[in-house]
């Protein structure tokens, strides 16, 4: 994931997340089944705020790349998402 505050910097990760990385334990599999013909779209859900730090009120953009090593080599990336957060 690339997530970005209102300057467009980076977000810092949240302390779960570092902590998950730094044991060792990072990984996050999904297998998920279906099949799309071109032009077709996806849908699927991450909670963001999980792994990065999304507490404060602001800007925030947000894009997602994937890899498919059983359909291919290269990643597949999301729109860019725009969000804004209020408290």
């Amino acid at each position: 994931m690339d997530v970005r505050g209102a300057s467009g910097n980076p977000v810092p990760e949240t302390e779960e997340f570092r902590k998950m990385k730094q044991n060792g334990r990072f990984t996050v599999a999904r297998n998920i089944l279906v099949t799309l013909g071109p032009h077709e779209t996806g849908q699927d859900t991450i909670e963001v705020s999980y792994f990065y730090n999304l507490r404060g009120s602001g800007k925030y953009s947000i894009q997602v790349r994937r890899e498919f090593p059983e359909v291919g080599k290269g990643f597949v990336e999301s729109n860019r998402l725009d969000i804004t957060v209020e408290e």
